[in-house]
């Protein structure tokens, strides 16, 4: 098994960006290129959905954990990608966004090589396989490695070579090409991994025009903690509950995704991959996305929720809960409350007619659900952790 460690390798709150990854290329003369994809939910709007930054910035750290550098890369526009169909299903209500950050920086040769890294908090609460941790919702580090130019001079990283999955159908056989190019044609080992955490809730952007006086200007230095699962989800199982012989796995030599997930919900899933020279470990590069999964429908009247994101126009407290929750919406009109569990049986039903409603869920087990709110302006959602 292939261990694969958050951070170094040594011998506003944005709840909108749904995923991340780093590459580089050496351009000669001490010169790198570095690219930063973010992917973003377009579906968003509220206080919790930013624009994208502009700019966004990397932090470069040498082996003591000393910036070295921080570059400023500017928003260069966004695509919106086209979610097409996966193994010929169809959800309809996915919208995402991918938006090239690239800027280059001088880096000359130094013992250990450099880390290069982005770091946000915070991931979507509506997230099944990553727990909450202190009363918040976990942020994200993207980060790679430059390797000491004893091991390589002028290395180029891997790259993936097709977009991320925007979903996938539930109780559906799912095979996905994670495969990646590397430009100087190392040897090239693919495995599923911890995602990254980073950040905080108070400070959920350390970067130069980050989050005030109270936040810092830099991240702290790696490594980094991998992000904490709720049970029964691990890097071995990143989608079904209960785990079986159908969770996904990754073929490590071609980077073929399979399995078939069998729970409706919200996950992060990270993909990395590590790059060998004549048998020398070089880094790791990793691709860390959100994506929901949903009723497979072939005549595409599936609608998903708002993709990956907790509700902008409603709120659910106390989350955890015992018996009772409440709502508050901003919405007007008609409203609809529904209850899923994590297999996507609808439990319970309820008109919304007032900005502040009490739902009784005491005849619910202890769990995880789904709490979704229907209006006549779509679809958003949350997730429900009832303890007894």
């Amino acid at each position: 098994m292939l261990l694969i460690l958050c951070g170094a390798i040594y011998t506003v709150r944005s709840s909108h960006i749904v995923g991340g990854e780093l590459y580089y290329d050496c351009l000669g003369n001490n010169e790198y290129r570095i690219t930063l994809k973010l992917y973003r939910d377009c579906n968003c709007a509220g206080a919790n959905c930013a624009p994208y930054g502009n700019p966004e910035w990397v932090t470069i750290f040498n082996a003591s954990g000393d910036v070295v550098v921080q570059v400023a890369m500017y928003f260069p526009g966004a695509d919106t990608l086209q979610p097409g169909s996966i193994n010929s299903c169809t959800i309809q209500g996915v919208c995402v966004e991918e938006a090239f950050y690239t800027a280059n920086t001088t880096l000359p040769p130094i013992a250990g090589g450099y880390d290069i890294l982005y770091q946000r908090c915070c991931r979507t609460t509506a997230l099944l396989n990553l727990a909450e941790v202190a009363g918040s919702t976990q942020g994200a580090t993207y980060v790679i490695h430059i390797p000491d130019s004893g091991l390589a001079t002028c290395n180029s990283s891997p790259r993936f070579n097709s977009l991320p999955t925007m979903y996938w159908g539930v109780d559906t056989a799912l095979s996905i090409d994670y495969s990646a190019t590397d430009p100087n044609g190392d040897s090239l080992v693919y495995s599923l991994c911890d995602p990254c955490s980073g950040a905080s809730a108070t400070c959920p952007d350390p970067a130069p025009n980050g989050g005030g006086e109270a936040c810092s200007t830099a991240p702290a230095p790696p490594p980094y903690d991998a992000a904490a699962y709720n049970n029964p989800y691990n890097a071995l199982n990143f989608t079904n509950s209960p785990s079986n012989n159908n969770d996904l796995t990754i073929n490590a030599a071609t980077g073929l995704l399979t399995g078939i997930p069998n729970t409706i919900g919200f996950f992060d899933i990270t993909v990395c991959v590590g790059e060998y020279r004549h048998g020398q470990f070089l880094g790791t590069m990793r691709r860390d996305y959100q994506f929901y999964i949903g009723q497979c429908n072939p005549s595409a009247t599936g609608i998903a929720p708002s993709l990956l994101l907790p509700s902008t126009n409603f709120k659910l407290y106390p989350n955890p809960t015992a018996n009772t929750f409440i709502i508050e919406t901003t919405a007007t009109g008609w409203q609809q409350l529904q209850v899923f569990n994590i297999t996507g049986q609808l439990l319970l039903t309820e008109n919304i007619e007032y900005s502040k409603t009490t739902i009784d869920a005491s005849s619910l087990p202890a769990g995880i659900y789904i709490v979704s709110l229907k209006s006549s302006t779509g679809l958003a959602n949350e997730k429900l952790v009832i303890e007894r």
